[in-house]
């Protein structure tokens, strides 16, 4: 990875001379900025930050500040636009339990560091991160947060999620910059319900099946998905450019090894995390790529023989993912379209030597026979 270093300090502006020594030891460490140029990986990252909605009374309002990421979090600020003073500020449990929380001459600017000086893991944040209560003028004590994220050409932002590029933090492995910061209104409330997953204007042949869900593994799953060059899915961008939460917040999208990398084994098994407005969890769906048993992002012979090995047996188990991608002989037959039969194999032969599959011909028929995989 391609970044210009950077003096930790300088880019944690916001901190002025603290006397707690996690902060001064954060302070004094190394940090930089995602390199979008020469990092093809920096443009996968994401943040988005919201507010609950105020409640109190009076000219004393509470108000939690929510965060999601796909990245684990290193140092957190955040400043709250109207903010007459700050009265308290509380970290929730979904941080660090051992976080530092500044507030700069009560102006509204918050700054959360990890505890360095003990051993913390990082993690993806998603939810509620602080809850602050503060006095404002502003009708209905409604406060924003102010849209100004760090990055190189904005040192000084107040808007920060510092990622962390370790699993257990390190004041040297911290970035920042992410280019796909979305921050909502104020007093921003979650639609009623759950939030779930939707195609994109356009999108046509994906299904999103919610009657197979893997004897409870899942939410559901999503299959229809056309083949991408040399048979790959290797990327998870097919999914990106084709599906959307309800709820505008981004998918969360791992591979089925759980990596989030911009490549990696984006196949079956995949799953796609819907988010709701709050950063809570709404559903959990399995990516289904007919042809695709092993889940590499690749059909290939290997595939088409495990498939072969496994007619008339249960090699591939009966309720599974694994066993739907290898069901790839398109008949209208509920049995057929559930058990491992040799036209399945073939049909993946077939795929290899050119004669492709109808992605979105066998979505529509898997579709039609709710009887498995519940």
């Amino acid at each position: 990875m391609s970044k210009s270093r950077k003096i930790l300090g300088a880019l944690l502006a916001v901190v002025m001379v603290l006397s707690v020594l996690s902060i001064s030891a954060f302070a004094a460490g190394a940090t930089s900025y995602e390199d979008l140029e020469n990092d093809p990986l920096a443009a996968n990252y994401s943040q988005t930050w919201a507010l609950g909605t105020p409640s109190g009374s009076d000219s004393t309002y509470t108000v939690d500040v929510l965060l999601t990421t796909n990245y684990n979090v290193g140092p957190v600020s955040f400043k709250l636009e109207g903010v007459t003073s700050i009265v308290e500020i509380e970290v929730k449990d979904g941080y660090y339990k051992d976080a530092t929380l500044a507030d700069k001459a009560n102006s509204g600017l918050i700054l959360m560091v990890p505890d360095t000086s003990s051993t913390v893991v990082s993690k993806e944040a998603s939810g509620t991160i602080a809850t602050i209560t503060y006095t404002t003028n502003a009708a209905g004590g409604v406060v924003s947060i102010a849209n100004d994220p760090k990055n190189a050409n904005n040192p000084n932002g107040t808007l920060v999620a510092a990622r962390a590029t370790a699993a257990t933090i390190n004041v040297s492995d911290f970035v920042v910059g992410q280019p796909k910061v979305t921050v909502t209104g104020p007093g921003a409330t979650p639609p009623a319900g759950d939030a779930d997953l939707e195609l994109k204007s356009g999108v046509t042949g994906i299904v999103v099946d919610s009657s197979k869900t893997f004897a409870g593994s899942y939410d559901g799953v999503v299959y229809g998905f056309n083949q991408t060059a040399n048979n790959t899915f290797k990327n998870a961008n097919y999914i990106k450019n084709a599906l959307e939460a309800t709820s505008d917040v981004d998918l969360v999208i791992r591979a089925s090894d759980g990596g989030t990398a911009a490549t990696g084994n984006y196949g079956t098994g995949s799953t796609i995390t819907v988010l709701n407005a709050d950063g809570s969890t709404a559903k959990v769906y399995a990516v289904c790529i007919f042809g695709d048993v092993d889940g590499n992002g690749l059909i290939n012979t290997a595939d088409a023989n495990a498939v072969k090995a496994s007619v008339n047996n249960t090699k591939i188990p009966n309720n599974s993912i694994q066993r739907l991608a290898a069901n790839a002989q398109n008949v209208n037959n509920a049995t057929m379209m559930h058990n491992i039969v040799t036209g399945d194999a073939s049909a993946i032969k077939a795929h290899i030597g050119g004669t492709k599959l109808n992605m979105a011909a066998l979505a529509e028929r898997h579709n039609s026979f709710n009887n498995n995989y519940q």
